[in-house]
């Protein structure tokens, strides 16, 4: 949603620190034999992709200036653009688990994950550069069938919406590549879910710009119907559920912030194992989907359902435009992550900070395990798929 400037990053530094330490207080180790990795990105002036265990340990990490000096061959133009950015918006396991697709620095990319495989391993087969307007607030990406990623713009304007690469040229040497789709009339995406089973790719955004430049906006959640003879996403069929409330983010941030305008946008889509049902964390709160009702269900009941033992990050009670205290525990949560073991891995912002925070968060039977992953973060989850929820196959 925003830009942190160099002295939020340094609060969060020094905030998270403390919140990670307090919470390890009460923390339980976890059940013997359970052990699930977990996949996150970390920002900086050398962004990086890293694996971990969930007790912490890093079994694989891959960042821009690794593949930069490993790689000497790697296409000028991908090379160029990857030398700026700091963000990592994405980063997911795709297809057969083989490979990993991201939003790193200023490019999106698919990336071999073949530990077991030295040569092939990080490896990049596929790249996009995103330094252009249309593309530089893209926060999240999918694959999709037949070797195609979907980028969303994540923009303000009707334009915005989300793009499809045909990946399965792999690093084409004269330019990034083109889109062959652009669609539009869906602002702000920042996640998106491929759905096998119904041939669908939902994508959870707003109706209207979410900054406040326009008229009240709603949280959205489309789902776009892969036509399988012609391999793109049919503009004519679009399943859309409006969220039913919406408010400002005025209590969590000063009235002459630029974020206090800002409408209850999501933040991630996260599959409910074994089930017809999303989750969609948003500014504000935690919304579950229910495909068999078609209807949303939010707050304490979606936290007692799915995020049992859930702490929230900091004190997060604020003044509300009325004058009055509102506290919103559910805030801020960037990612969620749910593992068909009723393990949850999530993420929360610092409140009134910045977008990020320095903690991964594990649940488990009702307890809530720390993970300091020693940089900022914006987005955490489960490596591995949502049984249930088949990954596209990619050729690739």
């Amino acid at each position: 949603m925003m830009t942190a400037t160099i002295c939020q990053l340094l609060q969060v530094i020094l905030y998270a620190t403390v919140a990670a330490s307090s919470l390890s207080d009460t923390q339980i180790p976890l059940a013997n034999g359970l052990s699930t990795d977990i996949i996150t990105g970390v920002y900086g002036e050398d962004p990086e992709i890293k694996i971990l265990s969930d007790d912490g340990r890093i079994n694989w990490k891959l960042s821009v200036n690794d593949i930069l000096e490993g790689h000497p061959n790697l296409v000028p133009w991908l090379r160029d653009c990857w030398s700026n950015g700091s963000a990592v918006t994405e980063m997911k396991q795709i297809s057969d688990g083989t490979k990993i697709a991201a939003l790193i620095g200023e490019a999106a990319v698919v990336i071999n994950y073949m530990p077991e495989n030295s040569e092939e391993d990080k490896k990049v087969v596929y790249g996009v550069c995103v330094n252009i307007p249309n593309l530089s607030n893209c926060h999240t990406l999918e694959a999709l069938p037949s070797d195609t990623l979907a980028i969303a713009t994540s923009g303000q304007r009707q334009s915005d919406g989300i793009w499809l690469y045909d990946a399965g040229r792999g690093l084409v040497p004269d330019g990034s590549p083109e889109p062959f789709q652009k669609g539009g009339c869906h602002p702000t995406i920042h996640g998106m879910v491929w759905d096998d089973e119904k041939g669908i790719l939902w994508a959870a955004g707003t109706d209207k710009a979410a900054d406040g430049s326009e008229c009240r906006a709603y949280g959205l959640l489309n789902g776009y119907q892969w036509s399988k003879e012609h391999h793109y996403l049919d503009k004519d069929s679009v399943n859309s559920y409006r969220m039913p409330t919406t408010a400002q983010c005025f209590t969590e941030w000063p009235s002459d912030d630029p974020n206090s305008k800002y409408w209850d946008g999501p933040h991630d889509v996260a599959p409910v194992p074994n089930e017809r049902k999303l989750l969609v964390s948003t500014e504000l709160d935690i919304h579950e989907f229910d495909f068999d009702s078609e209807r949303f269900t939010a707050g304490e009941a979606v936290e007692a359902t799915y995020l049992k033992g859930f702490v929230p990050l900091g004190n997060r009670t604020g003044t509300n435009k009325f004058g009055q205290p509102e506290y919103l525990p559910r805030s801020d949560l960037k990612s969620v992550s749910l593992a068909e073991d009723d393990r949850v891995v999530y993420n929360q912002a610092i409140w009134a900070t910045t977008f990020s925070s320095r903690l991964i968060n594990v649940l488990e039977n009702g307890n809530n395990r720390g993970i300091d992953v020693d940089g900022s973060i914006y987005k955490a989850r489960w490596l591995d798929s949502t049984p249930g929820w088949r990954r596209a196959e990619w050729s690739l």
